[in-house]
Parts: C-alpha cells; sequence; structure tokens
C-alpha cells in the first residue's frame, strides 16, 4: 500500500486547466482525483493523517513523457548487450522525465541480435518496474540506399525463421518493428506483426506512394522518423513521407532537435496530420549526455559535434543527442500548439501507440501516477513512477 499524495499549486498539464493553477490527488500507484483551484478540504484531512503533501509552487505537473525510439545515452548502447547498459540508459532517461522508453537495437548480425534481445528480455523480467516499457526493432530488413546510420553489411532481405527466433525472446516486448515495404518478403513480414499486434513502421525505405499504400492495406500504420532515412516529397511524385502526410490514420515520428528537421516542416506536421497521431522522439545514441568527441553507433564510427551526430565517413545523421524535454520545448515553441497539445505528443501519443495509453500517458482519474514537475524554465525537477519519487527533489 502506498502513502496517499497530494501535490497542490501545480500549473497541470490538462488542457482543461492550464495554464491556470490546480491539485492531483494520488492513492495506491494511480490518479484518484484532480482539479483547478485549491484542493477538497477532505483530501487535505486524508494527507494530514495518512500521507503526504507536495507544493509545487507553479511548477509543471504533467505525465511523464515516453519515448518510443531510444539507442542510448551515457556512453551505452542497447547494442551493448549488457545489463549494465540497459540500467544507466534507463537512469538518465528517467532522470529526464522519461518514465516509459522502447530500447531500440539497429541493425546487426542476426546471432548479435539474439545476444541483444536476449538481455533486453532479461533485464525486463528482473526490473519489472523499470522505466522500459518493450522494444522497437529498427531493422535489418531495410534498404541499402536509405541505411543512414544503420550498418548496410548486415542489411537483408526478411527471413521467417530468423524473424521468429526473435518473436520467441521477445513475445509481447516487441512493440515496434521497422522495416522497409519494398523489400523481398516485406509482406510476409507485415502479415505476421499484423496477426501479433505488433506496430509495422517505414523507415530506411525507397518506399514510393503506391507501395506505401500497399502496405497501409497490410498493416503498415507508422513512420520511423519522418523524412529522414526515407523517399522524400515531391509535387509529382508523393514518396514515402507523402503518403504518411496523406493518410490521416497512420502516426508519424518526429525528431525535433533543430538538425533533423526545419521548424517550417515541425509546422507542416502538426497543420497536416491529426495532432494525435504525431510523435515525438528522440533517436538518442550513446553520446547522449555525454560530451563532444568520437563514439560507435552500430558499429559505425560517429563524431559528436555542435549538438550534431554525424558518421565519420560520410556526414550522415547517426541519430541524435536531444533530450525530450528539449523537443517538447523546441516543438511548442516553433508551432501553434499549445503547451498541453504538445506535451502530448510525448506523452498520452506514444503510450496510444504502444496500446498503453489506458493507462499511462496523460493525466486522467486511474492512471498510473507516473508524473513529472517542471519548472518554468524547463528544468525536469522531479520524477514520480507508480506515485513513488524516482528522481530529483522538490
Amino acid at each position: 500500500m502506498f502513502m496517499p499524495i497530494l501535490f497542490e499549486g501545480a500549473k497541470l498539464i490538462h488542457p482543461d486547466i492550464y495554464p491556470e493553477e490546480g491539485w492531483l490527488f494520488v492513492r495506491d500507484e494511480e490518479i484518484e482525483d484532480f482539479g483547478e483551484g485549491q484542493p477538497p478540504a477532505e483530501l487535505s484531512r486524508v494527507v494530514s493523517k495518512k500521507g503526504s503533501r507536495v507544493e509545487l509552487k507553479g511548477n509543471l505537473l504533467g505525465p511523464g513523457w515516453i519515448d518510443i525510439h531510444i539507442h542510448g545515452a551515457r556512453g551505452y548502447d542497447v547494442m551493448d548487450g549488457s545489463q549494465e547498459a540497459l540500467a544507466v540508459i534507463a537512469d538518465f532517461k528517467l532522470k529526464q522525465g522519461i518514465t516509459g522508453f522502447l530500447a531500440t537495437p539497429l541493425t546487426a548480425a542476426p546471432e548479435k541480435l539474439i545476444g541483444v534481445l536476449q538481455n533486453i528480455s532479461k533485464f525486463s523480467r528482473e526490473n519489472p518496474e523499470s522505466n522500459l516499457l518493450g522494444v522497437h526493432l529498427e531493422g535489418p530488413f531495410l534498404n541499402r540506399e536509405k541505411a543512414g546510420a544503420q550498418n548496410p553489411e548486415h542489411i537483408m532481405n526478411f527471413s521467417r525463421e530468423i524473424f521468429q527466433r526473435w518473436l520467441d525472446i521477445l513475445g509481447k516486448s516487441l512493440k515496434i518493428v521497422t522495416l522497409a515495404p519494398e523489400r523481398p518478403g516485406a509482406e510476409e513480414l507485415l502479415d505476421i506483426l499484423q496477426k501479433n499486434r505488433i506496430v509495422a513502421a517505414a523507415g530506411h525505405t525507397g518506399a514510393d506512394y503506391n507501395t506505401m499504400q500497399q502496405a497501409f492495406s497490410r498493416g503498415l500504420s507508422h513512420a520511423s522518423h519522418l523524412f529522414n532515412g526515407m523517399l522524400g516529397l515531391h509535387h509529382r511524385q508523393p514518396g514515402t513521407v507523402g503518403a504518411f502526410l496523406d493518410n490521416s490514420k497512420v502516426t508519424v515520428e518526429l525528431i525535433a532537435d533543430g538538425i533533423h528537421l526545419h521548424p517550417a516542416i515541425l509546422r507542416l506536421v502538426t497543420r497536416v496530420k491529426p495532432r494525435e497521431k504525431v510523435i515525438l522522439v528522440t533517436d538518442a545514441m550513446r553520446a547522449a549526455g555525454m560530451p563532444a568527441g568520437r563514439y560507435e553507433l552500430g558499429g559505425l564510427e560517429v563524431e559528436i559535434a555542435r549538438g550534431e551526430a554525424r558518421l565519420i565517413d560520410s556526414g550522415q545523421l547517426a541519430g541524435s543527442t536531444i533530450t525530450m524535454k528539449e523537443a517538447v520545448k523546441r516543438i511548442f515553441q516553433e508551432t501553434e500548439l499549445t503547451l498541453p497539445e504538445a506535451w502530448s505528443l510525448a506523452s498520452l501519443n506514444p503510450a496510444e501507440r504502444i496500446g498503453l495509453g489506458d493507462r499511462i500517458g496523460s493525466l486522467a482519474a486511474g492512471k498510473r501516477a507516473d508524473l513529472i514537475a517542471v519548472s518554468p524554465d524547463w528544468k525536469v525537477e522531479a520524477v514520480w513512477q507508480r506515485g513513488v519519487l524516482s528522481a530529483g527533489k522538490i
């Protein structure tokens, strides 16, 4: 049994309350109630007898952010295949306000991926209350011509036998698979993903508009880092990007770091797409939270300079080093979105995308009390998981 908590004096990230201050009451790991202004006297009496009060003094209080595309942080990568790597990444993300994330392995040799996935599975079993929510497998069934920072040496056509081994390891932990729908075997893979209720995403692909329509009809419904690593938009050849912008039912990821996408693109996408279909991701690699220098990503050498991550040999962008608070702040400042709308791109929208929107992602009665307090100058002050203070202090 967890002690009740009454949050007071907070600018709640809720469309019906923000920017006014309000209160929020947590009991037994869940949000029980919330509202504008002062809390009811009866709740004050409850916490006075048995519980605690948290005075937020005008800080923002919102649902924890969820990152469904993250490779590494603090010098570690999911591909390291160690429990230490996952623990460090999970801790870094938590302190940055990420109360849920998908570990995202890159393209690698099939046997290498087996070890990486087994390691993730073990970590999940042994740390059931961690912020690790599952896996986003980015590759290896991609297009070499759109490899970007994916190691082209290990890109391959779909193999049912190989994929089934990975699926056997992960089971329901496998949430998203990124593939190139124009590649041989992609239709079979799409059918398997749909049967297993796994999100099928297009990325590192040269699929044209018509190929994308066929993929949509087989269940593909998500874009990995829209615009990056895919066939772009042309007025006579809409390409992969045009197909996603034209389809109001599918979701798209944006890397809002000021490098991968121009501010005008952020405005365009948030005007064209239904807002609930836009998701912020960091696509962060091991250099996140680290100084400039040289790092490794999927067996390729990367240099970090002026906040940009680029492959040494080709200059291609190689993920990012952005934090989610920077992404939310940027899209709020660069677009017409309200703060609750911008916040939902990193909370409710990704939660819905991976089938957890009924439990996490917004301030709502009955949802898990995964919460973050953020100061007016965008500093993550404190993080609560299931109503327990897990990082920072107030």
